[in-house]
């Protein structure tokens, strides 16, 4: 890679670090460098002094808000459906829009088409993952050379456990899938998706023991849809279309006019191409289209304590070249322009260059890069990050708050496998 200081764990990595009851990629992440957690209470990172939500959490290349359990204790990923995680920590191209720290792709596992069932209990939750795929035949038929599945679904106990003593409070949930179909020409679809959330139900405890009765829920859902197209020479056609939600509900039954709830979602079409002329050049260019909306309101006794609603619409393109030479150089080119179209709030567009020159020596053991670019970001959360526990409120940039704009220099060394980074 040219520009991109690129992290990878595999499954049996994420798996080997330490996590808080089970395997945990977010926590994986953490211990890469440039990568730094506030607390150890929070599964949420922060890469080279850029807060949390400025890192852009991809899972299958689908955008989640807040993927966290238990205010943040650990992430939403179950580590039983998950293949790896890239981390692009820095200088990454201009494929990448919508936040300016990094980008932490998570890929899920398919499988390998043949029936295999894993399950485990861990000091949090139980869980179960299936994975398959469909007969020879059936797959045909639907235009397909092969299809293989999986799915998984984990859920806490201790409210099970605990229910012929008394009533625990707390419940955790998630349901995970992805099916994936290859054709005969090479084509790939993937679809994945996944919804889970956290509820805090105290309306279920004896009021003398607890008298003041709250019903609070949070969670994400997602879906997507990937059509890969290889083209000769080693270029492609990618095409996704998908859609992400966040949202947390506060009430007090007690108290019927008072209401706290907090949304955010977006939907997104994107298309990318990529060219190999020859072996030393690769061009690749690429679109979107995304609509956001988010509703944030506080409100008791019919007064509107705090409130916020929005939408906004993000056109973006990009153009990038890379030029390689092996063992010698390797140079990055990238043009993106992003057009934001908040309401309320004026509309804004914002022309992001980038480049990376990495220059290798000593037979390729060796390299120096250098990488500028500039980032933008029209989504920011709320929370008060020196709080270790806490719930994610997004708004989106307008009237209520701006958009950011990052210029970026990174000077990186490289010899064997170390790595000294100034940025």
């Amino acid at each position: 890679e040219t520009g991109v200081t690129v992290r990878e764990l595999e499954l049996v990595d994420l798996k080997r670090v330490p996590g808080v009851a089970e395997a945990d990629p977010l926590r994986a992440v953490e211990v890469l460098p440039g990568v730094i957690s506030t607390s150890d209470f929070s599964a949420a990172f922060h890469v080279r002094g850029g807060s949390q939500d400025q890192n852009l959490i991809l899972l299958d290349g689908v955008p989640i808000f807040s993927p966290f359990h238990l205010g943040g204790v650990f992430s939403v990923f179950n580590a039983d459906m998950l293949d790896r995680a890239e981390l692009q920590s820095g200088g990454f191209p201009a494929e990448h829009g919508g936040r300016v720290s990094s980008v932490l792709n998570i890929e899920s596992d398919p499988g390998d088409g043949s029936f295999q069932v894993d399950a485990g209990v861990s000091l949090l939750a139980s869980r179960v993952a299936v994975g398959g795929g469909l007969p020879r035949d059936m797959a045909n038929s639907l235009g397909f050379a092969n299809v293989h599945w999986k799915g998984s679904a984990r859920r806490s106990y201790f409210d099970w456990l605990l229910k012929p003593a008394f009533e625990f409070p707390y419940h955790l949930r998630d349901l995970q899938g992805v099916l994936e179909g290859w054709t005969t020409s090479g084509d790939r679809l993937r679809i994945s998706a996944y919804s889970g959330d956290d509820v805090l139900d105290l309306t279920r405890l004896d009021p003398e023991d607890f008298p003041l009765r709250i019903d609070w829920s949070w969670g994400n859902d997602l879906v997507g849809a990937r059509w890969t197209h290889p083209r000769s020479g080693g270029g492609f056609l990618d095409a996704r279309v998908n859609w992400s939600r966040y949202g947390t509900g506060l009430s007090f039954p007690d108290f019927g006019d008072t209401d706290f709830s907090s949304t955010v979602s977006q939907a997104q079409a994107r298309l990318d191409y990529e060219a190999r002329p020859n072996p030393f050049w690769r061009l690749r260019f690429g679109a979107s289209a995304e609509s956001m909306e988010y509703d944030n309101l506080v409100a008791t006794g019919g007064t509107e304590f705090a409130s916020g609603h929005g939408t906004g619409r993000l056109l973006g393109g990009y153009a990038q070249a890379t030029w390689s030479r092996p063992r010698s150089w390797l140079v990055e080119a990238g043009l993106r322009l992003d057009a934001w179209r908040p309401d309320p709030g004026t509309g804004v567009e914002e022309l992001a260059p980038r480049l990376a020159v990495k220059r290798f020596f000593a037979n390729g053991d060796g390299a120096v890069k250098l990488a500028a670019g500039r980032y933008t970001q029209f989504v920011h959360s709320l929370r008060d990050e020196e709080i270790p526990l806490g719930l994610d409120i997004w708004v989106l940039a307008g009237d209520r708050a701006p958009h950011v704009v990052s210029d970026q220099l990174q000077a990186v060394s490289y010899t064997h496998l170390r790595a000294h980074e100034t940025t």
